[in-house]
């Protein structure tokens, strides 16, 4: 059998959708953006010998649209690549963009990055987790930094801030959405 590991996107959010995913061949999951600390507890203590993938640090999606903000203001280039840009709301927070021109739609990414650092010790005590540090618009200097912090959390190591220490957001970690 082939062995597979499952994104974000794919629902895993209970119990019986995790099980189906490993019987089917799933060896590795990736926790949904929306489990809490007491989620992943439970994933870990149920079901010891699935591996599952946390995310710890990244610009999460915010929204998905099905339409082309370029097509929509008549800028449209059907470019392969994804252009970058920010959209403004009217508290003046400004949202990354990610276009897909190739398929008219876009990305819009949370306004912080997650981080959960602060949390390290919540969630680095269960054998059968791996973390992802997820990319998408941070820079060079920000990516080495974040590697570099993230690897000393890892090491056993403190750490005061990853990234800039008053912009980041734990997402849904500590209260979960039930």
């Amino acid at each position: 059998t082939l062995d597979f590991q499952s994104d974000y996107g794919l629902y895993s959010f209970n119990k019986n959708a995790c099980l189906f995913l490993k019987e089917i061949g799933v060896k590795y999951m990736t926790a949904p953006f929306e489990w809490s600390k007491h989620e992943i507890k439970r994933f870990a203590e149920e079901l010891p010998g699935q591996n599952l993938e946390v995310v710890v640090y990244g610009y999460l999606p915010f929204m998905e649209t099905a339409n082309c903000i370029y097509k929509t203001l008549n800028q449209c280039k059907k470019e392969k690549g994804n252009q970058k840009f920010l959209l403004k709301d009217r508290y003046n927070t400004c949202f990354p963009v990610i276009t897909d021109c190739v398929n008219c739609k876009n990305t819009i990414l949370n306004s912080v990055p997650l981080s959960l650092y602060k949390e390290w010790s919540a969630i680095s005590k269960y054998q059968n987790l791996d973390y992802r540090l997820r990319f998408t618009i941070e820079n060079f200097e920000t990516t080495k930094q974040v590697i570099r912090q993230f690897g000393m959390l890892v090491s056993g190591k403190n750490v005061d801030s990853i990234g800039d220490k008053n912009a980041f957001t734990t997402g849904h970690f500590r209260k979960g959405i039930l």
